[in-house]
């Protein structure tokens, strides 16, 4: 499963319900109720730019925006996808929409199954109507003129929520009801595995059958080393990265040699979605409420909805000084004509949006003489959203970016079939919202999560469930647990040509998850994972697939550092460091030297010596690290500790730590 929102969250759940093993990939990191931005600088630390296909920021920084010269979009990234920084309005689009010929026959004939959807759906958000009792709800009741304004369902605690308006930066009440709250522990509970800051950069076909899913691993410093690629093998594959991950996704993964429909990055959408707001109105005193709490629904007679939206804490600074203080905010849906086009940046790295026109189309004229009835209604000034009106093409910012891998009745027209698998291959499944084929004029979380049951049901139909063995959920207990990445290189000499000194060397990440028991107890094993390069091997790097460390084994005058690294192909490695305090200045060779034995099929066939270098043990020192969910200094303490074992142990062997240097 690739990426963590209402599509990957809900077929997680249920396929790992269904008793299939699932593996969840997640690009962001893992945010809980306190973890959000609450100020400016904080915003500014969690934000990522791609602007015109170029990276600025952390890949796995929460709030991602992608911006071209005509439009751009605002996603989540992070574990729960863009559930962390919506404004959960669980709003369910009007029947007329499934009568629609762009969606395909095969949805359309099977309404009564994607109803089933909804309603499962419901039950996991947990959807309540707002009290609609804010200043920013009253102003739009006030401005509503007889036309249908009403209070919306809101994926909202309302015991828990205090109002804040922070919903979009991130709720750090655990009011809002993320997929944190609801699919993703369904998903654990079911013994599905979760892996953050894990970005897929392409697919391959594998020539057995099912997926090679090559990524890249962040946060433990494997780039400091080298830029060593990773992968894993899988049965089954479900894109869930959104419209614009899963579509840059399959471009890459077709420029690697993977079939895919000409119709990919086609059929882009933004929903129609825009931002407005009216100054000069007084603001009447109170909290802003949710995010957005109410809706003067046009559809009907203007094909747009209008939805107050609160302004969140860490950007009010920033709205003041361009509007004053008294400012409203206000949320456009209106639909587009989904001719957004989406490719690859420079490099392969980014996407890009292309759509000549976006920003000046009649529907972007309709909200805006909406919103200025509205502002003229409050008394007020309206003021388009400032980056479409200080630039000259008048780019869009999507809130809800559709479409990409557009569904359809055959690859001529689209990308996924009505199940969700990619035309050509039925084992490779997208579900998210760039399956969707074009704009339907509603917010779309409760869309998304409706499609995703009927896929997940129709998945387990096709390909059968499978008998689910008892496994324990993973626990959110509060130990903190300890990594760091390391990479040693050497020689290997094969047992039938001695003589013959092959280049050899590892990568490899060295994880322990309870340092406590690591200090109780230092022969405790870590996993560890990354790759062998042995050319003597393999062409290609080898991928650990299964591996231990031991930090320190026996007691006494020797201490051992064992590794046991379960690799591709039958392969298995041992090494051993010997901590031993010998005649000479040896406490320099013995802590850096790995003595290796390969083994294949249980039979020793090469033994080589590998050995970490300087520069890499300086590397090595900047990847150490605590993990914790307790701040900075939980992890500073974490490194102190593990460095005070490492050395006192080092000191008990060798007498001192210059002495063995330099007798």
């Amino acid at each position: 499963m690739i990426g963590s929102g209402y599509g990957g969250a809900v077929m997680a759940a249920r396929l790992a319900q269904a008793g299939f093993q699932v593996c969840v990939l997640e690009r962001g990191a893992e945010y809980q109720p306190g973890d959000y931005p609450s100020t400016a600088a904080q915003f500014v630390a969690n934000t990522q730019l791609e602007l015109k296909g170029r990276q600025h920021g952390a890949r796995d920084a929460m709030i991602r925006y992608v911006v071209d010269e005509e439009h751009g979009a605002l996603v989540g990234c992070g574990l729960g996808g863009t559930s962390l920084i919506n404004a959960g309005v669980v709003l369910r689009p009007p029947e007329s929409v499934w009568d629609d010929p762009v969606w395909p026959a095969g949805l359309r004939e099977d309404l009564p199954r994607l109803r089933e959807g909804f309603g499962r759906a419901e039950l996991q958000l947990k959807p309540t109507v707002a009290s609609a009792g804010s200043a920013k709800a009253r102003a739009l009741a006030h401005a509503a003129h007889g036309e249908e304004h009403r209070a919306l369902p809101l994926a909202v605690d309302a015991t828990k929520c205090n109002a804040c308006g922070d919903c979009i930066t991130g709720c750090n009440r655990g009011a809002k009801n993320t997929l944190l709250t609801n699919y993703l522990p369904l998903a654990v509970e079911a013994g599905a595995r979760l892996f953050c800051s894990i970005e897929v950069t392409h697919l391959e076909r594998r020539e057995a059958g099912g997926w090679r899913v090559h990524l890249r691993v962040g946060g433990v410093g494997r780039e400091r080393f080298e830029s060593t690629a990773l992968s894993i093998d899988a049965r089954y594959v479900v894109v869930a990265a959104g419209a614009l991950g899963s579509t840059e996704l399959l471009l890459r993964s077709r420029a690697h040699g993977l079939k895919v429909s000409d119709q990919l990055g086609r059929r882009f959408s933004g929903n129609g979605t825009l931002l407005g707001f009216t100054s000069g109105v007084p603001r009447a005193k109170g909290e802003p409420g949710p995010t957005i709490e109410t809706m003067l629904d046009l559809r009907s007679s203007k094909q747009l909805m209008v939805q107050d939206t609160a302004v969140p804490s860490p950007l009010r600074g920033a709205v003041s000084l361009m509007f004053g203080r008294d400012v409203h905010a206000w949320s456009v849906t209106a639909g587009d004509d989904s001719r957004g086009e989406l490719s690859l940046g420079e490099g392969e790295e980014g996407i890009r949006i292309a759509w000549p026109g976006a920003g000046k189309s009649e529907r972007v004229a309709a909200a805006h003489a909406e919103l200025e009835r509205i502002s003229t209604a409050l008394g007020g000034t309206f003021r388009p959203n400032p980056m479409w009106a200080a630039l000259p093409k008048a780019p869009l910012l999507a809130t809800h970016p559709l479409g990409g891998c557009a569904m359809a009745d055959d690859a001529e027209h689209g990308v996924v079939n009505h199940r969700g698998q990619v035309f050509g291959y039925e084992d490779l499944y997208v579900c998210d919202g760039s399956t969707l084929p074009g704009s339907f004029g509603s917010n779309p979380l409760f869309t998304l999560c409706a499609l995703a049951e009927r896929c997940a049901e129709l998945f387990v139909r096709e390909h059968g469930a499978r008998a689910a063995s008892p496994r324990p959920s993973p626990s959110r207990a509060d130990a903190v647990g300890f990594r760091f990445t390391e990479r040693m290189v050497g020689q290997l000499a094969h047992d039938a040509a001695p003589e013959a000194k092959a280049p050899f060397s590892f990568l490899l990440t060295i994880e322990w998850p309870s340092l406590e028991a690591l200090l109780r107890d230092p022969s405790t094993a870590a996993r560890t994972f990354g790759t062998v390069r042995a050319p003597s091997l393999s062409p290609e790097p080898l991928r650990v697939i299964g591996g231990s460390f031991q930090l320190f084994v026996g007691e006494g005058a020797e201490r051992r550092m064992l590794h046991r690294m379960e690799l591709e192909h039958g392969l298995r490695i041992e090494g051993v460091k010997i901590i031993r305090d010998d005649p000479g200045p040896d406490l320099w060779f013995d802590t850096r030297s790995l003595f290796i034995t390969v083994f294949e099929h249980d039979e020793p066939i090469a033994r080589g010596l590998v050995q970490t270098g300087p520069l890499d043990l300086l590397r090595q020192v900047t990847t150490l690290k605590g993990l914790t969910d307790r701040g900075l200094r939980s992890d500073v303490m974490a490194r102190a500790k593990f460095l005070r074992l490492f050395l006192g142990t080092v000191k008990q062997v060798y007498g001192g730590l210059v002495l063995p240097l330099v007798r």
